[in-house]
């Protein structure tokens, strides 16, 4: 069975990461996705709008997600190595971030896969814009 991990915030999910989760799932059998914990996000973007635990649910009632995990780091290192996958998902703007773990998992014979960045993913505003609008009720 082959494995990927991919790790994010999805605070909030857009089409973008739902057509992400399908091209995976249509390569590899098991998707695992890693999810930043809420203390992450505060440490990294300073808020959360959807607590982890429903974030959570949300990405576990997709089809093409297997496994939700919490991540309290933002190295994808400290959860591909004892996962064991065999690929690695991230984005172009995170590869340098990701560095450590993208040469472990290409010395094991493991794959890299680039997402693709969806332009009409539907996202328009800013999580702070969604957080006024929607949340706290503001314009």
């Amino acid at each position: 069975m082959s494995k990927v991990f991919v790790q994010g915030s999805y605070d909030i999910l857009n089409a973008g990461h739902v057509r992400s989760f399908a091209d995976l799932k249509s390569k590899y059998d098991y998707v695992i996705v890693g999810l930043n914990s809420d203390e992450l996000m505060m440490e990294h973007k300073g808020r959360v709008i959807i607590p982890f635990e429903q974030r959570k649910e949300i990405l576990l009632a997709l089809k093409n997600v297997d496994e939700v995990i919490k991540c309290d780091s933002a190295y994808a290192i400290d959860y591909v190595k004892p996962l064991g996958v065999d690929a690695f998902a991230t984005v172009r703007e995170w590869t340098e971030r990701q560095k450590e773990v993208i040469d472990w998992v290409s010395s094991q014979g493991g794959q890299i896969v680039l997402l693709t960045y969806y332009p009409d993913d539907g996202v328009t505003l800013r999580s702070s814009q969604i957080r006024a609008r929607v949340i706290e009720g503001g314009k």
